[in-house]
């Protein structure tokens, strides 16, 4: 049976979703198979842009919330706080320099915060990451809000619990790594959905 070659281009496509992930291509004129053929459709090619981000507000992960702590102690239950919310634009972030640079110019409109109080680091070897909290640079302590919804800690690699430093723990820096790996690269399917027969008279 001879080979067709059919170019789709979704930009010439009809009933195309909001991303352009979905739409619909009539082939005019209608492919012809004969009754008794047993035809064999491949997709030999195709150029699938990543369109769907890994922060956003549809996924319920675009917020960092933390907490400084400018007075009191956990043990006498008596903190008072000053609460902060980063937004993260919907959009496919790569890496942990992606947060740090919405995170530092958050912290740099703040008077009330050091500019470098809060950082994220890679850790190569084990793809986790680390929450670097300045306590010299901030003065205080630091609950990091990870157990709010909207929370972005399960794309770094972190549970959905709060973690907390107290500046009386001493120390000019405290370290959180996270207890798994980052999902900053995770795809775990791309559907190739293709129909020739959608909407065709047989």
């Amino acid at each position: 049976m001879p080979e067709l070659t059919f170019l789709i281009d979704s930009k010439l496509g009809r009933n195309r979703s909001a991303d352009g992930a979905s739409f619909t291509y009539p082939l005019e004129p209608a492919l012809m198979v004969p009754f008794d053929a047993e035809p064999t459709l491949r997709v030999l090619e195709a150029n699938v842009f990543y369109t769907s981000p890994n922060v956003s507000a549809a996924k319920s992960n675009n917020k960092l919330k933390f907490s400084v702590i400018t007075s009191g102690t956990v043990a006498n239950n008596d903190l008072s706080t000053t609460d902060h919310t980063i937004t993260f634009d919907d959009g496919l972030y790569y890496s942990p320099a992606d947060i740090n640079a919405e995170v530092a110019g958050y912290l740099e409109s703040k008077s009330t915060i050091a500019d470098a109080a809060l950082s994220f680091v890679g850790h190569g070897p084990t793809q986790t990451v680390v929450a670097d909290w300045d306590a010299e640079a901030a003065t205080y302590g630091v609950i990091l809000r990870f157990s709010d919804s909207d929370s972005i800690a399960s794309l770094l690699g972190f549970a959905a619990t709060d973690l907390t430093h107290e500046i009386s723990e001493g120390g000019k820096h405290k370290y959180f790594k996270s207890p798994s790996a980052a999902n900053f690269d995770a795809v775990s399917l791309y559907l190739l959905k293709c129909s020739v027969l959608s909407g065709k008279k047989l």
